[in-house]
């Protein structure tokens, strides 16, 4: 693969990790939830939502984001949303 391809591979990611953690914390803070309480709904610990959210943990576990999504009540259609829009 050409390096022009990996860092074109790179931003991609880059742009859907902050889409879904922008979305991740969108929904928390419209439901009102603090990470403590997303913590204890979702059962991720608090300090892993809130590096998700800062885009701080790009490697998380499609198990962690299942758990997240579930307790935000998000549909995997919001990404695909977030991903037309440009």
């Amino acid at each position: 693969m050409e390096v022009s391809n990996k860092i074109k591979i790179q931003i991609i990611q880059t742009e859907i990790v902050n889409k879904v953690s922008e979305l991740i914390r969108e929904k928390r803070l419209k439901k009102g939830y603090s990470y403590k309480l997303l913590g204890e709904i979702s059962g991720v610990d608090r300090t892993h939502i809130a590096r998700i959210e800062q885009g701080l943990r790009p490697n998380y576990a499609f198990t962690m984001l299942a758990r997240l999504f579930s307790a935000l009540k998000i549909e995997y259609s919001e990404i695909d949303d977030l991903l037309e829009q440009d």
